[in-house]
């Protein structure tokens, strides 16, 4: 009997997986708010997954989660919920899902945006920078409109930065592995802890054996931070922010192969 419990459960939750549209980044931590990931600040890294290559099926996820409040306006604001109404700027052949399937993201509460499809024939090769367009509804008495890009300063300054779909027609770029991908199986950062932090914070990496830039970077894309690390397997990489202005920094491992970016809060 519990056998075929377990088993139904198995089951459900199989289907309940296939079932949604996309999945949300369980490695995030719980106190977790906005959007992941940002776009890179540096700007040859800015297209997410790669190339979208033309007659080759494409998806990236982003993760999102609300805040309940925010601090805008000279006031504090009360975040109901933010419902995605356009996604511009997607080359042809691509588009949206969202989970919830409605596109509404309830304040506090985790969901994701996938962009997929297959770029058509037709699309031109180049850079097809996107905009995400939502709907906010708060404790104000009218809806606010926000895009991302953000240029109205609503919203926290790493929401000022692009992201760009880099479409390619190049064969080279589009089949076998891609060095990105080698990176991506070679080297695994996790999120610094704590986050935020004043002092020190820790960054937990697993790499194959050699030497790694370390490099922190400010919202205004200036390098604040770096060192050459020497990683081999796991380790912890300790990061001192006690002499920095509290606000938002981008942390950064590199080889020639590639990077992983992620972001920091200093308080």
């Amino acid at each position: 009997m519990k056998k075929g419990l377990l088993l139904l459960f198995s089951l459900c939750m199989i289907v309940s997986m296939q079932a949604q549209n996309c999945l949300v980044d369980e490695s995030l931590p719980d106190t977790f708010l906005g959007v992941s990931p940002l776009p890179p600040l540096d700007e040859t890294t800015y297209v997410p997954d790669n190339f979208v290559c033309i007659g080759i099926p494409y998806e990236y996820t982003f993760t999102a989660q609300v805040p309940t409040e925010l601090e805008a306006l000279g006031t504090t604001i009360e975040l109901y919920s933010v419902e995605i109404t356009a996604v511009n700027g997607l080359p042809e052949g691509l588009n949206y899902v969202c989970e919830p399937a409605d596109c509404i993201f309830p304040g506090g509460q985790p969901g994701c945006l996938k962009v997929e499809g297959t770029a058509a024939a037709t699309v031109a090769v180049g850079d097809y920078p996107i905009e995400i367009v939502g709907t906010v509804q708060n404790n104000l008495g009218f809806p606010l409109e926000v895009t991302f890009p953000d240029e109205s300063g609503l919203l926290p300054p790493e929401y000022s930065l692009p992201y760009v779909l880099r479409v390619t027609d190049d064969a080279t770029q589009c089949s076998g592995t891609s060095t990105d991908d080698l990176f991506t199986q070679q080297v695994s950062v996790a999120q610094n802890s704590p986050n935020p932090f004043s002092g020190i914070t820790n960054i937990k990496v697993n790499a194959e054996a050699g030497d790694y830039d370390f490099q922190v970077f400010n919202m205004a894309g200036e390098l604040v931070h770096n060192r050459s690390v020497y990683i081999a397997g796991e380790q912890n990489i300790q990061f001192d922010g006690s002499r920095m202005e509290a606000g938002v920094y981008m942390y950064t491992l590199s080889n020639e192969l590639g990077s992983i970016t992620k972001r920091m809060v200093i308080k």
